[in-house]
């Protein structure tokens, strides 16, 4: 399998159960409610998004190969979104022409975001370690304060651009502050969000290997004689 996912566009071949969920449970769940009764088209379209991401692209042969065709899925990526763009505003590609456009679109751009990603963020940083702690917690957040902050702007009498940007930095403002203020720093909050409990602070000035606490407690017993 890696051998076909890492030809050129080979992880395209994903597409075809993200169509064919589509076509098959779309009929009885036409309605986007993102809920787990009235919703399974929505849900089955994401899961597979999900194992996908989870099978291939833990495979060092597979990101290797993506890296390598990131400007492949970027040309894909322009096409479907244009198509899909023209299409949403002359109101073409109804039905399951349309579907078809958006899911290459959602696909395309994944993949392409992940290939650049491996080209040029693939290394290590004290501020990568710090988002990544907080991918879930914002997960959580952000809608919230999405909902929160939108429900009084939208009413209030100025322009739609304006309103936008004020409800995308009041949000983003929001859960910083309660990711780094309310969660962050306890451990019953963090386990709450998903996170793993912190150790005990230490003093980054005093080393605690074995040869450094000998040195301390006899340094500390002559003290005291």
């Amino acid at each position: 399998m890696e051998r076909t996912f890492t030809r050129p566009l080979g992880l395209n071949l994903v597409l075809f159960p993200l169509i064919l969920s589509q076509l098959l449970l779309k009929p009885y769940f036409p309605v986007e409610t993102h809920d787990v009764v009235n919703d399974w088209a929505f849900i089955t379209y994401n899961a597979i998004f999900f194992l996908a991401g989870f099978g291939l692209l833990t495979k060092v042969e597979v990101v290797e190969a993506l890296k390598h065709q990131r400007r492949l899925y970027l040309l894909e990526a322009i096409v479907a979104s244009t198509l899909w763009l023209i299409a949403h505003q002359t109101n073409h590609l109804q039905g399951t022409g349309g579907m078809v456009v958006s899911v290459v679109a959602g696909w395309s751009c994944g993949m392409a975001a992940m290939g650049y990603a491996a080209r040029y963020l693939n290394r290590d940083s004290h501020v990568r370690k710090l988002a990544n702690e907080a991918i879930y917690p914002f997960y959580l957040l952000h809608q919230p304060a999405i909902v929160a902050f939108a429900y009084y702007i939208t009413r209030w009498d100025i322009p739609v651009a304006v309103k936008i940007l004020l409800i995308a930095g009041l949000s983003m403002f929001a859960s910083v502050v309660l990711y780094w203020f309310l969660i962050r720093p306890f451990n019953p909050m963090r386990a709450l969000f998903g996170m793993k409990k912190t150790r005990k602070h230490t003093n980054p000035h005093i080393s605690n290997t074995p040869g450094r606490q000998v040195k301390r407690k006899m340094a500390l017993q002559e003290g005291w004689w």
